[in-house]
This record gives structure tokens, sequence and C-alpha cells, in this order.
């Protein structure tokens, strides 16, 4: 009534503010997203393009970068969009190739039914179901289990987790190293969750450190945010990918900026 009556406006505003992250965080450090193969499945398996057409009237843009929107992004990232063709065959490469009679997929080697629990607060129920279904109809079973966002955050600072949706803000200036360097990937309570180790990685960032020069600074960045995507999936996440390098587990699916 507000707006009708010309009270209040309906304004977009637009600025250069570092874009915060919403992901599915995969724990790499146990199965079935210890696979890199799995974890690309996954991405392509999740619709954000549906979601945010369908929940979100179209108001976010698809991210591909932890540094959206920013100089700092990387044109060059691999790009995620839905492709359950290539899901099924990244999946059956990873040894999901048959079901059992309830529909599930099985893993040949270990034989586990392809099923995980998801943690999370009842008010996020209405963002996570609909990924749930979308799995289901490839046979993965990804379980919800509800808990207060308290003992959800103590599991994943305990790694005692498989896959988390997490939320970051943006720092004006990058600083992958609470994230991403390798020493903080066996260690608990602190924000590399996805168990990230790459060498590479942490020689950006030890120079990224001790750069003063602001272009070569955004270009040690790119570098690495693209070896953490080809580890990941951004993906977001996280969460993206080369399947000839280790890979972190974003699902960028860190995957939504608004």
């Amino acid at each position: 009534e507000a707006t009708q009556k010309g009270w209040l406006k309906k304004q977009k505003i637009f600025s250069d503010r570092p874009p915060g992250t919403s992901s599915y965080s995969f724990n790499m450090r146990k199965w079935p997203f210890d696979d890199k193969r799995v974890r690309y499945a996954f991405s392509y398996l999740y619709n954000r393009e549906q979601m945010n057409r369908e929940m979100y009237y179209n108001e976010y843009d698809m991210m591909n970068s932890l540094y959206s929107g920013t100089v700092y992004e990387n044109p060059n990232n691999p790009k995620f969009h839905h492709n359950p063709k290539k899901a099924v065959e990244l999946l059956k490469e990873a040894g999901y190739t048959k079901r059992n009679k309830k529909g599930w997929l099985i893993h040949e080697p270990s034989g586990k039914i392809f099923k995980f629990e998801i943690q999370i607060p009842k008010t996020n129920e209405y963002m996570v179901t609909p990924v749930q279904q979308m799995l289901k109809e490839y046979g993965i079973d990804m379980q919800i289990k509800f808990v207060d966002y308290n003992t959800m955050i103590k599991n994943v600072n305990e790694r005692n987790f498989t896959i988390a949706m997490v939320a970051y803000a943006a720092n004006f200036f990058p600083n992958p190293e609470v994230e991403f360097y390798s020493e903080l990937a066996d260690k608990n309570d602190n924000n590399n969750i996805t168990g990230f180790k790459n060498e590479r990685v942490d020689e950006l960032i030890h120079e990224y450190k001790v750069c003063f020069d602001q272009q070569k600074r955004i270009e040690l960045i790119k570098e690495a945010t693209s070896d953490i995507q080809n580890v990941s999936v951004l993906s977001t996440k996280k969460l993206i990918v080369d399947l000839a390098k280790e890979e972190h587990a974003i699902a960028l699916i860190r995957g939504l900026r608004h």
C-alpha cells in the first residue's frame, strides 16, 4: 500500500562492495566427497538457475568465483551450469554405476549406498529441500537433519559433517589464508572447513601477504582462486574443476550473488 500511494519507492542500489557468498561446502576429508568427481557431479546436478528463477525472482547472479564482481575475479574460472548428463558420467567414473531396489546409487568399490546427511536449521529447509529432490532424481540420498544454528556451526568447526550449507561475508581485500591455507586443513575451529590443501596455493598466499604491488596482488589472487576452484567446486561453496588437480569443496555453488 505504501508503494502504491507513493510513500515508499522500490529502487535497486548498486555498489562495488564485494558480495558475500553462500555455499554447499564439502568435507573432503571423508567419503563420499573425498572424490573430486563426486563434488563435480553434485555441482552439475545443483540447478541453481532454476532455483533463482522459481524461488528468488531472478534477483541473483550466478557466481563462478569467490570474488565475483571485483577486480580479483578470474574470468577463466570453470563455469558450472546444470548438466545432469555430465554428472552421471562423472558418477559412473567414480564407481556409481548401479542402483539398489529402492533406486539409490551404490558405490561399487565399497558397497555403500550413496547417502549422506546435511545438518541445517529449520529456517533453511525451503532452500535445501529442492536440492534434496534434485539429487534424489539421480539416485543420491541427501538426508536432512534439523539442528539449531549453534549445533551446526559446532559440528562444522569440529569437522563432524559431510556437507554443510554456510555463508560468509566478503572482505574488501581478499584474505584466502583463513580458508585455504594447508596448515589449517587438519585443525579444528578455523575457516578451512573443507580440508583444502594445495602447495601452489600456499606459495601464492605467502607471496600475496608480502606483495605491495596491487596489480601483482590481483594476479596472485586470480591464480589462487583458479587453483582453489579447480580443486573444489566453489562452489561455492562453495565449491570447480580440473580433474588433474587437488580440489576444494565449495559448491559455488558458492553459487548465488545478490
